[in-house]
Formats: C-alpha cells, sequence, structure tokens
C-alpha cells in the first residue's frame, strides 16, 4: 500500500477522534457561574505595564537585531571557510 492511500484510508479516524476530544473541552468547562470581567485582569496587567517601558522595548530590539547581524556574519563565514577548505582540497592548493 502506498503511502498516500494510506493516509485516505487512514488519516480519518485520527481527525475524527481529533474532534471530539477537543469539542468535549469546552463542556467540562462550562458551569455558569465564572464570568471575566476587566477587573480580574487588572493586577496581571499593572504587573506586565510596570515591568515594560520603552528603554527596554529598544534594548530587546537592538539586542535581537545585533544578534541577527552577528548570525549572519558567522554564517557567511561559515560558508566561506567550508568552501575555501573544499576547494584546497580539490585543487591542491589553497587560495582566499
Amino acid at each position: 500500500m502506498k503511502f498516500y492511500d494510506s493516509i485516505k484510508r487512514y488519516g480519518a479516524i485520527p481527525i475524527a477522534s481529533g474532534l471530539a476530544v477537543v469539542s468535549a473541552f469546552p463542556a467540562l468547562a462550562v458551569d455558569g457561574t465564572t464570568v471575566v470581567t476587566s477587573s480580574d485582569w487588572a493586577p496581571i496587567i499593572e504587573a506586565m505595564t510596570g515591568q515594560i517601558s520603552v528603554s527596554t522595548v529598544v534594548g530587546v530590539i537592538a539586542t535581537a537585531i545585533a544578534a541577527g547581524i552577528g548570525l549572519v556574519f558567522m554564517w557567511w563565514g561559515g560558508r566561506k571557510a567550508v568552501r575555501t577548505l573544499m576547494s584546497a582540497f580539490r585543487k591542491g592548493k589553497v587560495s582566499m
């Protein structure tokens, strides 16, 4: 049996069972008495906004950009080193 045929034949079982399991969770979570309001989230929002400022956001962005630039240069340097080494083995001489 080919792979595509097995997917067509047996693919419906995991999908159907997954949908049955996922659809059962809302029925278990509903009790009718819990209502979430914005005042319930107020302590969490205040704690988050107290930790985040413009300087921390700029610092995180600058760190991510610097790390990305470093990784790109390391990637280019690594490719150049591998290319030079493989060329040296093929030609029998080192060139830059």
